[in-house]
């Protein structure tokens, strides 16, 4: 399971909602997975739970999924008494709501597994240093010193359109939006707009109305 779309769909599984049927309704968390003695049936016979994307995951919709499966099992006990492996990064984005997992009493009784190999920079040891140091708000002089050497001095426009923006408020990205607009090309023998077209792509296929996420 995941608490995201992408996720599910990245570890071949199906968000938490959509598995177990959960809605918010009224300021709190329901199911209709008790509703179905079919979807009842096929739970029960889980034998292990993996959860995706846990940052993402708020300490209520925690608590309320471990509490299905303990009724499903007919027991007090975390999951149902299901082993459960969470995975994620709590450093991440957080939860829309704004309890984070963590503040569950359901989060207690698990252990902490740090990986501290890395799988997508292992080539790359300076890259993978400075976002560990981002990773806890703390840049070393040798980091700062590497990012500073990446800093854009010239008035190439070229290299300021290709670059990618990371801002804090959304006031300074409309101040980059923006400027960017004034560079846009215009067409001085008509009046009609210019139009660009953009396309989303996932695992550089590109998306379309047949395409959906669980």
């Amino acid at each position: 399971m995941a608490s995201t779309g992408v996720a599910a769909h990245n570890v071949d599984g199906k968000t938490l909602h959509s598995l177990l049927k959960i809605h918010f309704n009224d300021n709190h968390y329901e199911t209709l997975i008790h509703s179905n003695t079919d979807n009842e049936s096929n739970l029960k016979k889980i034998n292990y739970i993996i959860i995706e994307e846990i940052s993402m995951l708020n300490g209520d919709l925690f608590t309320f999924t471990s509490n299905i499966f303990s009724t499903l099992h007919n027991n007090n006990l975390i999951f149902g008494g299901i082993l459960t492996l969470l995975v994620g990064n709590l450093a991440q984005l957080p939860s829309i709501k704004p309890k984070y997992i963590f503040q569950s009493l359901v989060w207690l009784p698990f252990f902490l597994l740090f990986l501290t190999l890395p799988q997508r920079q292992y080539d790359d040891h300076d890259f993978y240093n400075i976002l560990q140091e981002i990773h806890i708000g703390r840049l070393s002089n040798r980091s700062l010193t590497i990012l500073q050497s990446k800093i854009n001095l010239t008035n190439d426009l070229t290299q300021f359109y290709n670059t990618t923006h990371i801002v804090d408020i959304r006031y300074e990205a409309q101040d980059i939006n923006c400027l960017l607009c004034t560079y846009l090309p215009l067409d001085h023998t008509t009046s009609k707009p210019l139009i660009s077209l953009s396309k989303d792509t996932f695992d550089f296929e590109i998306l379309n109305h047949n395409h959906f996420f669980l």
